[in-house]
């Protein structure tokens, strides 16, 4: 199966392939969850690999979204996405790499041409670094840890037993990697994500009571804030009164965020050895560097 981005690239004349029926389509709703913004992009698709972790917990939360590729693929029974019997099979078009992306890609290539074992003990190496303390996702070292527990997720290094993760880092189950969360603004419905292969490790219903409560709270208010990068045209009124609003949220998100890094994610350092958190919120304009702790 070979998704229809890389094949209109391989194949130009692939369009004129399709049935003369068949219309390519488009998903506005989802569109920042299937390409989002630059910064985004850089930290989500490129350094954590596939889509994301839009890939993961926007595709539980939308569970019901599965649109098929050119070339083959079926939803699964009772999908609003299935085709009737006999209707033209959909094509998804999707954006070519940005140079955002490109220039990812190319950082990524200093860790690709690493041999397996150099590999291994360089993420072992940075491991023992991050312990102990709560990160940025933004931070320059965790960014580049991404990369490269990107490549050794992609040649299953950790499988291989290559190196021995420092002490106080668990297996994760889903990948048999060292066990290392990241805490984003959707833990409420993602729960905590695995760093370094994007899927759910813990559900917020299994994270022990009082730091749960934390969290959750933590949840509700910031959900309440961030709501307002998405409100409807009819709950806007006019577009002064919704720039207020909405500068007035994007300044509570800046202090929501810190909040996180300063009073709730501390208390997972007993559970883990070393945490990250998303740093940014791009609905509402909020960078790294707005957020002072």
């Amino acid at each position: 199966m070979i998704p229809f981005d890389r094949a209109s690239r391989e194949s130009p004349g692939i369009l004129a392939q399709l049935h003369p029926t068949q219309k390519p389509i488009r998903f506005p709703k989802y569109s920042r969850y299937l390409s989002g913004s630059p910064a985004r992009r850089a930290f989500h698709e490129l350094i954590a690999g596939t889509v994301g972790r839009y890939s993961v917990q926007n595709w539980k939360r939308f569970g019901r979204f599965e649109p098929t590729f050119a070339g083959g693929g079926e939803p699964f029974a009772g999908s609003p996405w299935r085709r009737r019997k006999g209707a033209p099979r959909p094509a998804i078009i999707m954006e070519p790499p940005s140079p955002l992306d490109r220039l990812w890609q190319e950082y990524s290539i200093v860790f690709k041409d690493f041999d397996d074992h150099s590999l291994a003990r360089w993420l072992s190496q940075t491991l023992g670094q991050l312990r102990g303390r709560v990160w940025r996702v933004s931070h320059p070292l965790v960014g580049a840890y991404r990369l490269a527990a990107n490549v050794a997720h992609d040649r299953q290094i950790w499988l291989k037993r290559l190196a021995m993760a420092p002490a106080g880092y668990a297996e994760a189950d889903c990948c048999r990697a060292p066990l290392v969360p990241l805490f984003t603004r959707d833990i409420y419905d993602s729960g905590l994500i695995c760093l370094h292969c994007n899927a759910t490790i813990v559900e917020l219903n299994d994270i022990p009571g009082l730091i749960q409560a934390k969290i959750r709270a933590w949840s509700d208010e910031y959900k309440a804030v961030h709501a307002v990068a998405h409100w409807e045209e009819d709950r806007r009124g006019s577009e002064e009164q919704y720039d207020k609003a909405f500068e007035a949220a994007a300044r509570d998100a800046e202090r929501i965020l810190a909040a996180a890094a300063t009073d709730v994610l501390p208390d997972l350092l007993e559970s883990y050895p070393a945490v990250i958190w998303e740093d940014q919120d791009e609905c509402l304009e909020v960078a790294p560097e707005d957020i002072e702790l």
